[in-house]
């Protein structure tokens, strides 16, 4: 039978998923403890640095111990509330027929099959374990174009959006994506290509972005993520509505209003 250790080590193994993923196991964890556990939140949080949705997942734990709820009852809410966020996010489309992304992100596939884009640029970032998963699911829906990092200068002119999801929305006026992001957002801004991120209100977060989680390649340690200024995003979508041109003051919003959401259910009483 698995338990909360075994989860810890999964996710400290894993590579390839985003931060939706770690929400719905760190939302396991606390089940199978039955209980907020400073100790087991500290190591949840090292796990991965930069996925901003564990941090609040703790956070809600957290709070629900403070508030008298039993863990199982925070946990319901927390799957309430992703299922209602996922539904909101399921109205949006965009209006192109091209997009270069980078890595593999559920929103950014969800948004591309329901735009029906009829050409997607992927472009393969090292160190990158989630390019073949991304090629395949991609090219069920559109015509896949497979680019190295080194030429998105080159060919991100030919999409009319740079699409990407987040792990990580930080009201200090960052996000935190795959490792290769910032180059392609800047490539971007000097072509006159729009870049549009989209995620759910549980990945936005007060503060700073923690230092980024690394890998070994090559012999050395690299970063699996960065932290990108907000500055080159031109439009913020998440279930809480369509930004232009995102601002700290509007991240901070988005955060605190998850948290209200999630204190708003615990108030009630059987869910």
């Amino acid at each position: 039978m698995i338990g909360p250790d075994d989860i810890i080590r999964e996710l400290a193994s894993d590579y390839v998923h985003g931060a939706s993923y770690y929400y719905d196991r760190s939302v396991d964890l606390f089940e199978l403890l039955n209980r907020y556990d400073e100790s087991y939140a500290k190591v949840l949080a090292e796990t991965r640095p930069g996925m901003a949705s564990v941090m609040n997942v703790i956070e809600a734990f957290r709070i629900g111990a403070e508030m008298g709820s039993q863990a199982s009852k925070v946990a319901k809410a927390l799957r309430m509330i992703k299922a209602e966020i996922e539904e909101r996010l399921s109205e949006y489309t965009l209006e192109a027929s091209s997009v270069a992304t980078v890595s593999f992100s559920s929103n950014v596939l969800n948004l591309i099959k329901r735009s029906q884009i009829k050409h997607v640029y992927l472009i393969d970032t090292e160190p990158s374990l989630e390019t073949k998963a991304a090629l395949e699911a991609l090219s069920k829906f559109a015509t896949v174009t497979l680019i190295p990092l080194s030429s998105s200068y080159s060919y991100i002119e030919y999409a009319e959006v740079f699409l990407s999801g987040f792990d990580g929305l930080y009201s200090s006026g960052h996000f935190v994506n795959k490792a290769g992001t910032f180059e392609i957002s800047c490539a971007a801004r000097e072509k006159g290509v729009k870049t549009l991120i989209v995620g759910e209100s549980f990945k936005a977060y007060d503060g700073f972005p923690p230092p980024p989680f690394k890998v070994k390649w090559n012999g050395i340690n690299v970063p699996l993520l960065e932290s990108v200024p907000l500055r080159y995003v031109d439009i913020l979508i998440t279930d809480m509505g369509q930004i232009e041109r995102p601002e700290p003051g509007d991240v901070y919003k988005i955060k605190t209003g998850f948290i209200e959401r999630v204190k708003s259910y615990l108030a009630e009483g059987d869910l």
